[in-house]
């Protein structure tokens, strides 16, 4: 299993964090942005963008406020990944309208989504919004 993490500020600028959970909190605090343990409500306009892969499955978390700033970094995280997505959101607390579109056509590409809240789920399975 691998895992990565991109947290993206709403400047489009990226912290590479590393996999270790110690060096992730350094890295994060050092950069001003959320370490994993940290809520990003409080850190508006940031998204986290974590990969693990699973067997030949990747499982694709993204959690905060995603803008249309941060779509060029999220393209860019799908471009590199091979094989069968999945797309976690639990977390993903606010989405720009082109940030849903983006979703929804990974989506219609075969990424399954594994959790998302309600209204996230809604807004991206209901094909009229």
């Amino acid at each position: 299993m691998s895992t990565g993490e991109h947290c993206v500020t709403g400047e489009g600028k990226t912290n590479w964090c590393n996999q270790s959970r110690i060096i992730k909190g350094f890295a994060a605090a050092r950069s001003g942005l959320p370490s994993s343990g940290t809520r990003l409500a409080q850190f508006p306009g940031v998204v986290r963008i974590t990969t693990q892969t699973e067997g030949k499955r990747t499982i694709v978390a993204i959690d905060g406020q995603m803008t249309e700033a941060d779509l060029k970094e999220i393209q860019r995280v799908r471009n590199s990944i091979t094989g069968a997505v999945v797309l976690n959101l639990r977390g993903l607390n606010a989405c720009a309208d082109d940030g849903v579109r983006f979703l929804r056509v990974w989506l219609a590409a075969g990424a399954k989504l594994q959790a998302a809240t309600p209204f996230m789920e809604m807004i991206l399975t209901d094909s009229q919004s």
